[in-house]
């Protein structure tokens, strides 16, 4: 049941702090036709394996993945630019075993710090268990508290 598996995962969550990551076009080189890591995406890698030795492994879990980016500079940054290098550089550092046990991803642009940063939580996914009527009558009204009231009293079917 739902009160056994948060009981099970309480505690588990994983907090890190990692640097600010290359873009994704100096994370990536194409070389005769193949796509390597660059010199920089690599660099990054060992970096973010420093910064996660000693922490506890997600091997088979669903997971949830939370992002606060700090950028280094206020230049215009596309926030899903941000998200290739660290994920791939957790897979390498065997935090996880694959990107693909991602079941939930947020991103969230923070103040800029100098040099940057990525302050990262990652926990595992409780199983959704359907909702009663009253807890689907509670988001529905939760939902509407946030909408802006253009799109109130609109419904995805029209």
């Amino acid at each position: 049941d739902r009160a056994r598996q948060l009981r099970r995962h309480r505690g588990r969550a994983l907090i890190l702090t990692l640097p600010w990551p290359p873009s994704v076009n100096r994370y990536w080189r194409n070389l005769h036709g193949r796509t390597l890591i660059s010199r920089e995406g690599r660099a990054y890698r060992h970096a973010v394996a420093a910064a996660v030795a000693g922490a506890h492994r997600f091997d088979a879990d669903r997971l949830a993945v939370v992002i606060h980016a700090h950028p280094p500079d206020r230049r215009r940054r596309d926030l899903d630019n941000v998200l290739k290098a660290p994920l791939d550089a957790m897979q390498a550092a065997g935090l996880y075993a694959d990107d693909s046990q991602i079941d939930r991803l947020l991103i969230e642009r923070g103040a800029v710090v100098r040099d940057g940063r990525l302050l990262v939580r990652i926990h595992p996914v409780v199983q959704f268990i359907m909702p009663d009527a009253d807890d689907v009558e509670w988001a529905r009204r939760q939902f509407e508290r946030v909408m802006h009231p253009d799109f109130r009293g609109c419904s995805p079917t029209g």
